[in-house]
């Protein structure tokens, strides 16, 4: 386990990155997991790619369109957590009635989640230098990119706003999802009270807004026991 013994303190990674996917600042806690960093950066830059209304398919296969159209409006506020949901096996997550192909090749299955695809070829060791729909081709090393180590659709990501805009999103990792998850949105809000301004998404474009073939998406949860 991450957090040994029990009743020990999280340790986690805490990353910023701005609308680009940016690095703007990391905070290590004493004995975070090394490598809970990549998990962190991945999971802020996959809430800000998917929060985003702006961003298009760069390879033309959604014909220029936001990469979650026909699933939420563009530009809802779009957590790890929220993508997690939409790429389960099973959807909605624990609906067996049709099991896709395990063989990680297969053709997406009808019951799996619409992400479920994109999240198994997120895996292959081809697409590891990729995020969503980077383009394969090599980078020039002089250019930032915001789309190099990978989607995490693991909860831990959430987008920040400020007056209603999206300006950048944060990552933590190091212990559980919903752990990280917990501390991302202290974050947020220990932030918002230090600026005088609120940096969380308005209630009103959230994922938890909306439903996707009758299940309510998600955004944001806490643990049963954050002190357990």
């Amino acid at each position: 386990g991450l957090r040994l013994p029990s009743k020990s303190a999280c340790r986690v990674v805490l990353v910023v990155v701005d609308r680009e996917g940016i690095v703007l600042g990391v905070r290590r806690m004493e004995d975070a997991a090394v490598g809970a960093l990549d998990s962190a950066i991945a999971k802020a830059r996959t809430a800000r790619l998917y929060s985003d209304p702006l961003v298009v398919d760069e390879d033309g296969a959604l014909q220029g369109l936001h990469p979650l159209t026909g699933l939420v409006p563009a530009g809802t506020a779009v957590t790890t957590r929220t993508l997690w949901f939409l790429s389960q096996p099973f959807f909605p997550p624990g609906i067996d009635a049709s099991a896709p192909d395990h063989d990680m090749v297969a053709p997406f299955d009808a019951g799996s989640g619409p992400l479920y695809e994109l999240a198994i070829e997120n895996r292959k060791p081809f697409r590891f230098e990729q995020m969503g729909f980077a383009p394969a081709a090599p980078i020039d090393p002089g250019v930032q990119d915001d789309s190099q180590n990978g989607l995490c659709f693991v909860a831990g990501g959430i987008p920040v706003y400020r007056a209603g805009a999206l300006i950048g999103a944060i990552g933590v990792c190091g212990d559980g999802p919903a752990q990280s998850e917990r501390v991302a949105s202290e974050a947020i809000a220990g932030a918002s009270l230090a600026l005088g301004f609120d940096l969380s998404a308005p209630h009103a474009i959230r994922a938890n807004q909306f439903a996707y073939q009758g299940a309510t998406l998600p955004y944001a949860k806490s643990p049963q026991n954050p002190d357990g």
